[in-house]
């Protein structure tokens, strides 16, 4: 790619801004020229609304003026998004059982870069509608750290509990054979929740969890999509 020093920057800037952040991070780092280039804000910008508008099950579509306050948007796709891949997506309990509609228990992971933080909206995926889902209610909230960009998944803020003015805490937690494990400091959380398992956790769920972790839900992947390692998670482009 030598022949790239001969082109003019905004040129180089301007094909760049295309491009999602994963292949932006290769592309500028090919050589010793583009690595010293000197990557002006818009090009990390048009590459993070991007991301928003392909993979929208990850990330909240992204304006400009949620991430006008980021001073280093590079680094907050590293922390607030790449570190936490693995529990955005959709997920379903694996201990809950089916409703009388056939539906168990859902939840969608995602980036919101309004509201600043990691968010689990309670899903309905008969709904594919993204309008639809953004009404859904919100199951638990993580801040992102405006100096880190880096949030604490063990202290997320718990939407879903009433308890008058007492706060719980949400600990999310991915587990070895893939499942992510929500847990709540208040004890009943889950049971106030369940409204057709009664028995909250059944055979299966205690096998991968142990006895020990009851007090909480397991999800698994309700499709099998981690960024970066399926290009079937993309959006698929609107008909016309």
């Amino acid at each position: 790619m030598d022949h790239l020093t001969s082109l003019p920057s905004e040129l180089i800037f301007h094909i760049a801004s295309f491009l999602p952040p994963i292949d932006l991070i290769s592309f500028s780092s090919v050589n010793k020229y583009l690595r010293e280039i000197g990557w002006p804000r818009y090009v990390w910008l048009n590459s993070l609304q991007q991301l928003s508008w392909d993979y929208p099950h990850f990330v909240v579509q992204c304006a400009a003026e949620d991430l006008a306050e980021i001073s280093d948007l590079k680094k907050f796709y590293h922390h607030a998004f790449w570190r936490h891949r693995n529990i955005l997506g959709k997920w379903r309990r694996l201990d809950h059982e089916v409703d009388g509609r056939g539906e168990r228990g859902r939840i969608d992971v995602r980036l919101d870069t309004q509201l600043g933080g990691i968010v689990g909206f309670k899903s309905n995926y008969s709904r594919s509608d993204l309008d639809e889902l953004n009404k859904m209610p919100m199951a638990f909230f993580a801040p992102i750290d405006v100096k880190t960009y880096d949030c604490d998944l063990n202290k997320a803020d718990c939407t879903s509990c009433d308890d008058g003015d007492k706060i719980h805490n949400i600990s999310i937690e991915l587990k070895k054979n893939g499942g992510l494990f929500i847990q709540c400091t208040c004890p009943r959380h889950f049971e106030k929740e369940d409204r057709y398992d009664r028995s909250r956790f059944n055979r299966l769920s205690l096998r991968l969890l142990g006895h020990e972790s009851r007090g909480g839900a397991l999800f698994q992947r309700d499709f099998h999509c981690v960024y970066g390692q399926h290009h079937s998670c993309k959006a698929s482009p609107p008909e016309n």
